[in-house]
């Protein structure tokens, strides 16, 4: 395949993948949209794969992130590159090390290489950055998401990636006429599909809870102390407001509250 349709196949690969997420949450388009990727990195090498790769993070966290925009266009596309970059060298050592492997390694390793890259994800820089983890594309699909109950988030990641390897491996199959390596890949394939079946998942008990969440408008202001102490005040007035109704819990988000009650006895005692 040429450079430039190559580099196309990734960067609609990446777009595909971001359909699995919300919105609008198609969490089946996460089994089978980093296939295209797979392909084109195989045997591609380290310079053309870590294109490959890039491409395909632009795309992916150019339309996950756009929310970012609302701070600045200058950071959004800063993020996409920092984050794009690690899908690049998963396409550097992929593409590098693809040629010429057994069916079992295109399968096994790319599993790995994306776990990896994931978890290095959540630790680099300083506090590493989370969204986009594969795990969340089947928050809506509890029967995959069980295996999370083995192996975190990791798990699921590495699933999925496989079943879309083993779907690669199948129609590579079919279009050479390779019927055993096709049945084997497709009996592989329904066994991952199935994996969660083995996993058992307790269910919920014990008393019911009523929730109120609390969403309070932030200022369109400079951050300063007093920006801080309005939107804790914003809070606490909607919280009084479910003040006589039989809540148990109130959820209140991670913006509101920016000063410390604990060094600060006003707002502790408005709280």
């Amino acid at each position: 395949m040429k450079s430039a349709s190559a580099i196309a196949v990734a960067a609609l690969s990446g777009l595909a993948l971001n359909l699995a997420f919300p919105e609008p949450d198609l969490f089946w388009v996460a089994w089978l949209a980093i296939a295209p990727l797979l392909y084109v990195l195989k045997g591609a090498g380290p310079k053309r794969g870590f294109i490959l790769g890039l491409a395909f993070g632009i795309t992916f966290f150019g339309a996950l992130l756009s929310w970012v925009s609302i701070v600045g266009w200058i950071a959004w596309l800063l993020l996409v590159l920092m984050e794009a970059a690690f899908f690049g060298a998963f396409g550097l050592v992929w593409g590098a090390s693809s040629g010429g492997r057994g069916a079992v390694a295109r399968v096994a390793i790319p599993a790995l290489l994306w776990v990896a890259l994931e978890y290095l994800r959540s630790v680099v820089p300083v506090v590493g950055f989370t969204w986009g983890e594969l795990a969340q594309t089947q928050h809506n699909f509890p029967f995959f998401l069980k295996t999370a109950g083995i192996g975190g988030g990791w798990l699921v990641a590495a699933l999925l990636v496989l079943v879309n390897a083993l779907l690669l491996e199948v129609v590579l199959a079919v279009r050479e006429r390779s019927w055993k390596p096709c049945i084997a890949s497709v009996a592989l394939l329904l066994a991952v599909a199935a994996a969660p079946v083995l996993v058992h998942a307790p269910s919920a008990d014990g008393p019911s809870l009523r929730v109120a969440i609390v969403q309070g408008n932030v200022p369109d202001t400079e951050p300063s102390f007093e920006k801080d102490l309005l939107i804790v005040e914003s809070h606490v007035a909607l919280t009084k407001e479910l003040a006589g109704r039989p809540i148990d819990l109130v959820v209140w988000p991670e913006s509101s509250v920016g000063i410390d009650p604990f060094r600060n006895p006003d707002v502790a005692a408005s709280m």
